[in-house]
């Protein structure tokens, strides 16, 4: 029984911790962060596409574009959790009659090799959160992020959390009997309300599904355009 005690006071403490933190600060906002086409510029494949190599550019495009000739609906599936990389990969290999080790071994590598839009996103991100924000990764990706890039970037060190969709079963706009599947358990977790939330995105929140939940939704133009609001704030 005392171990038990002990287990919900530490689980209530990391629930609150955070939130505490933000009450204590004038400025009591979560900032959402998008990673591809936002945080991010990079590509599968990223090393492999920048390469001075033609042979290693004939690949990269070979690959690319067996990936993302799959329907949409089978991108999106791969983004909510519903099969793995390896999955994905081991059907491009067979398509494209490449060795199943070898585009694992570029794949893994290019998902090492992702970078951010500027190099002042880390420094700028550590001043946000001494200034009393939870910056926090929110993305539509796949294991991929959280099994590759997350830990070799060290976003997890960087940012206060990372939300993929892959881990969460669910896209940004993906809502299920009233309830948003991406943002849910964070708000539990935190005990943060949606209107002291803002997403900054290069994406347009079609549908609205993210306004629609309170969240002051920002759609950026660029890296330049990303950095000036981040600034501003």
């Amino acid at each position: 029984m005392r171990k038990m005690l002990i287990f919900y006071i530490i689980k209530f403490r990391e629930k609150g911790e955070l939130k505490n933190q933000m009450n204590s600060n004038r400025k009591n906002k979560v900032i959402f962060l998008d990673w591809n086409g936002t945080l991010s510029d990079s590509f599968f494949w990223e090393h492999m596409r920048i390469s001075d190599d033609s042979e290693v550019l004939a690949l990269y495009n070979l690959w690319d574009i067996a990936l993302f000739n799959k329907p949409k609906k089978y991108i999106e599936d791969w983004m909510r959790g519903r099969f793995s990389t390896e999955k994905v990969l081991k059907e491009i290999a067979s398509k494209t009659s490449t060795e199943y080790e070898k585009l694992l071994r570029e794949f893994v590598k290019g998902c090492e090799s992702m970078e951010f839009v500027s190099d002042e996103i880390p420094s700028l991100v550590e001043v946000l959160k001494g200034d009393g924000y939870c910056v926090v990764i929110a993305t539509n990706n796949m294991d991929c992020f959280t099994r590759w890039t997350v830990p070799f970037m060290q976003l997890d060190k960087l940012f206060d959390e990372v939300l993929n969709s892959y881990n969460l079963k669910g896209l940004k706009h993906d809502i299920k009997k009233g309830e948003s599947l991406f943002f849910k358990k964070f708000f539990e977790k935190y005990d943060f309300k949606p209107q002291e939330c803002i997403f900054l995105d290069d994406s347009v929140d079609k549908g609205g599904y993210i306004a629609s939940l309170g969240i002051e939704y920002v759609q950026i133009k660029n890296s330049k355009d990303l950095l000036k609001r981040l600034k501003s704030l």
